[in-house]
């Protein structure tokens, strides 16, 4: 409960015991007491919504696990699966590399398109020297105009094929 004074009148709050305890632990980063929190709710109303501050708190802090549990607990399977492969992907660069899985650049690429940043996506991919993975994920994405133009502004040696293979989705 939470007293307040303005001039002569006081106000007394009633303070949602969850709310706090959530907030608490998502704000010291602690997510599995923010999870476990979570898990006892069920599927109260609330529950959903604090499902997704939490995964989007997750990504953004890195934290791919979390996050998948989040999309889990949400019902969102394939976001859920998605983040299953960046997190398998990340876990063999952390191995093969010595370096944590997240500075992987195919998964920092993944993590952009999944939140629709397709530039920040294809500069993660220029930046490898990747512009076959830059060029796939606009054609997985049916977006045949933005592949056409940065194959043209990176003088692209197969763009003619690429030309030809836009011309072939569009006449199917």
């Amino acid at each position: 409960m939470v007293r307040s004074q303005e001039g002569p009148a006081e106000h007394t709050y009633q303070l949602d015991e969850g709310l706090v305890e959530f907030g608490t632990a998502v704000n010291d980063s602690d997510f599995g007491r923010a999870i476990h929190f979570l898990e006892t709710l069920g599927d109260k109303p609330a529950a959903k919504a604090m499902w997704h501050n939490l995964a989007v708190i997750s990504i953004e802090d890195g934290n791919l696990r979390v996050a998948q549990r989040c999309y889990a607990a949400l019902g969102n399977v394939s976001k859920a699966y998605y983040l299953n492969e960046m997190i398998e992907e990340a876990d063999k660069f952390e191995e093969s590399t010595g370096t944590p899985g997240i500075m992987c650049p195919q998964v920092r690429a993944k993590l952009a398109l999944l939140s629709s940043d397709l530039r920040t996506a294809e500069r993660i991919y220029l930046e490898q020297g990747d512009i076959d993975a830059a060029l796939e994920m606009y054609k997985k994405l049916r977006m045949w105009d933005e592949a056409v133009s940065l194959a043209e502004r990176r003088g692209y040696g197969d763009l003619q094929q690429l030309k030809e293979q836009q011309m072939d989705f569009l006449l199917i």
